[in-house]
């Protein structure tokens, strides 16, 4: 068959969704499928990207902004032809909704949700941009494609509610490939002696700050924090606020690294702390199970549905610093309990998050979507 993947960005452009669509496709280019992707042309650091190129056997169609606010508000307009299945990725942008109303009576259409159909913000303003969204134009696109796919099930409650069809709706998490679960990784030249590790964009929606409020309540003073991700604005805050504690030598920040040196960062820690304001799902948190490591994560969006709590990681309010310090002390104090956490972890990524047991739950809904004709039987 032949798969169009749609998303804002997409490689050498780094992140959940563009790791998530890049293993799918490249896995479903090795079944012998034809696969290309359409995104905007535009890296977020500013750059601009070539129009089109190819890159693991995928086909890359980039496309300028037609209108650009933000990561959500904004669209460009890529040209579908010629294809069996679009596969659109990412509740509440514009370009989404745009190519569901242009396509959904051509092309069977399959949208993920990807980072979760609820997004919390601390701006009134943007509460209510949300809230409208979700019940006005997002439930329509909704509405409109043959089948949803959401990454947790506390999403899948959510669109039942506003009356999306249960047979419509299924669960796919993400998943992680084979060289995060069988590459030996060597650990060496680590960056401190004992350190927490944090990966992702130094971003406020990410709330890196609260890590390095949590170290400062510890009593012991040999353990470091390592920054694994671009800045996303909040490096230079970070670099205060460390300053201003007095614990600038014990905070390290890494930028963008390739993945082996992500896989060493991480084998080499205590364990990963994910301190986010919200995730859709949380891929570091199988990262960092895969490589026998515990996490310490908030307790929002699909994150207590990946996390048993206590048994492959610890949980805690989000935003509460001090219970977040108590469970940084509780593993660092109890290195067994980690190194056991981290044991469970791997075997559920093993159990549930591989590639042969996500991409062929794809393959079969993009088989489903095709052959069911749904595309065509749309009032």
């Amino acid at each position: 068959m032949k798969i169009a993947l749609v998303s804002n960005h997409f490689w050498p452009v780094t992140g959940g969704i563009e790791r998530v669509m890049l293993d799918v496709g490249s896995e479903m280019v090795r079944r012998g499928h034809e696969v290309e992707v359409h995104c905007s042309n535009v890296h977020p650091n500013g750059k601009k990207l070539a129009g089109e190129e190819e890159y693991a056997g995928i086909k890359i169609y980039r496309y300028p902004y037609a209108f650009r606010a933000g990561y959500y508000t904004s669209l460009f307009r890529p040209t579908i032809k010629d294809v069996d299945v679009l596969h659109l990725n990412g509740f509440g942008m514009l370009t989404n909704d745009y190519l569901t109303r242009k396509y959904h009576r051509k092309i069977p259409i399959v949208f993920s949700t990807m980072h979760g159909i609820y997004i919390p913000t601390k701006k009134l303003i943007n509460k209510i941009y949300h809230r409208m969204y979700f019940h006005t134009v997002g439930k329509k696109t909704l509405m409109l494609a043959d089948k949803i796919t959401t990454l947790q099930e506390l999403d899948i409650l959510r669109l039942k509610s506003i009356g999306i069809p249960e047979g419509k709706i299924v669960a796919v998490p993400p998943f992680l490939g084979d060289k995060m679960l069988e590459e030996r990784v060597t650990v060496e030249n680590k960056p401190f002696e004992r350190y927490i590790v944090y990966v992702g964009r130094l971003h406020t929606e990410k709330s890196p700050g609260h890590l390095i409020l949590a170290l400062n309540k510890l009593k012991m003073k040999d353990v470091g924090i390592v920054f694994v991700g671009p800045d996303g604005g909040e490096k230079e805050k970070l670099s205060v606020l460390a300053e201003r504690m007095n614990m600038r030598e014990r905070v390290k920040f890494t930028g963008n690294v390739d993945e082996y040196t992500k896989m060493k960062l991480i084998a080499g820690s205590e364990f990963l702390v994910l301190p986010s304001m919200y995730e859709g799902f949380g891929i570091v948190i199988l990262e960092a199970w895969a490589l026998s490591k515990a996490v310490i994560a908030s307790r929002v969006g699909g994150v207590p549905y990946i996390i048993t709590d206590g048994a492959d990681g610890l949980l805690y309010e989000w935003g509460d610093i001090d219970a977040l310090a108590h469970q940084m002390e509780s593993l660092l104090t109890d290195r067994d309990l980690a190194h056991k956490m981290g044991i469970s972890g791997r075997e559920k990524v093993i159990a549930k998050y591989t590639k042969s047991v996500v991409v062929s739950q794809i393959e079969n809904i993009y088989e489903e979507v095709i052959h069911s004709n749904q595309h065509g039987k749309k009032s």
